[in-house]
């Protein structure tokens, strides 16, 4: 059954269209960005901010912060976790037996807290909370043999876009932030970070 429409100008004019007609409608590319001028959208990877993550936070959790900026809203799009260890499996983290505290990754976000990744004991357990499918069999799913030398690694990517449209917005010149919690001692991990991409839109 055809359907009449209306479609409201700026200014409050109103175009009706027949339900007997029909409605071309044309993507247009946006105005290019002035000669000489920096695009207002940038691709974001920050390696280092999560990184060396393999702390003793047993008595003290150490946190790991990326924080917004002041100068633009950083939209995070992927999470790459990544656990290394002379071995890792599902049940251990790494090498080392399940922890007692376990690790969290959460956002914060006009102080509203949401977790991404909560108390995880075990490398399982920070993969079936990812919400992702793994590849290859089940035992060494998400893992990458002889990561380094003789050293493995499980590797899980969270894709954020996937779950908020554009990924987590850090918005400028707020408090919000992403926040890696150690509350376990992971010294015995040979490395243990997680790589952030998304874009950036400046101001």
């Amino acid at each position: 059954m055809p359907l009449g429409a209306k479609i409201v100008g700026p200014d409050g004019t109103i175009v009706e269209v027949s339900p007997h007609q029909s409605l071309a409608v044309h993507n247009i590319p946006a105005p290019l960005e002035a000669e000489n001028t920096p695009n207002r959208v940038r691709y974001y990877k920050d390696l280092t901010t999560l990184s060396g993550m393999n702390v003793d936070g047993s008595s003290t959790p150490v946190e790991f912060e990326i924080i917004a900026d002041t100068d633009g809203d950083i939209y995070l799009q992927q999470l790459t976790i990544v656990i290394a260890d002379t071995a890792v499996s599902h049940n251990d983290f790494g090498n080392i037996s399940a922890l007692t505290n376990g690790w969290d990754l959460e956002v914060h976000e006009q102080g509203n807290i949401t977790p991404i990744i909560s108390e995880a004991k075990t490398g399982g357990q920070v993969i079936y909370q990812s919400g992702v499918l793994g590849v290859g069999e089940s035992a060494s799913s998400w893992e990458l043999i002889n990561h380094t030398s003789n050293q493995d690694a499980q590797l899980i990517n969270i894709d954020l876009d996937k779950f908020v449209l554009n990924g987590i917005r850090l918005g400028r010149g707020s408090k919000d932030m992403l926040v890696s919690r150690v509350s376990d001692n992971l010294t015995g991990l040979t490395d243990f970070f997680v790589y952030v991409t998304g874009h950036k839109v400046y101001s």
